[in-house]
């Protein structure tokens, strides 16, 4: 009544044309998605920079601090960066071993956490008469036909 041996063959050649059907499907997703990661790669390395931390580098952390009710703590407000610190010891390209001024060892730090410090310049020559001179050229190199135009001029 019920031909079996033609349904077993039948399903064994479904079966089989599923299996390969499935591989070729395995295969293109595993194409694109080496793509896609190549593009990924593309578009991050073209606004990367490695940072280049020597020994002796003013540097300063990132600041991980967590809000705390108990402590009147908001992270949201608190400092970003802490330091400077140091660099004393180059481990790999992206890690340090990081001292503070007092020459306490605070460990090794990954450079995704650092960057580096840059000193103010002080300069006590600036009074409030240059700032205003310098306001006053900055306003007639922009407008020559401007006379002056200090802040606070005028008051109302």
């Amino acid at each position: 009544m019920f031909n079996t041996e033609h349904d077993i063959t039948s399903s064994q050649h479904l079966a089989d044309s599923i299996k390969n059907q499935l591989k070729e499907i395995i295969e293109w997703v595993k194409k694109n998605i080496s793509q896609a990661q190549s593009m990924y790669k593309k578009y991050y390395d073209k606004k990367r920079s490695d940072p280049e931390y020597k020994v002796g580098d003013s540097i300063l952390l990132k600041n991980r601090i967590l809000s705390s009710k108990e402590d009147a703590v908001m992270q949201k407000l608190s400092p970003k960066w802490k330091g400077p610190f140091k660099v004393v010891k180059f481990i790999s390209p992206l890690t340090f071993v990081i001292q503070d001024k007092e020459g306490k060892n605070l460990g090794v730090h990954h450079a995704s956490n650092m960057k580096m410090y840059v000193d103010r310049i002080q300069n006590d020559d600036r009074s409030p008469s240059k700032a205003t001179d310098s306001v006053k050229n900055s306003c007639n190199n922009r407008y020559p036909k401007r006379k002056t135009h200090i802040p606070g001029m005028y008051k109302y």
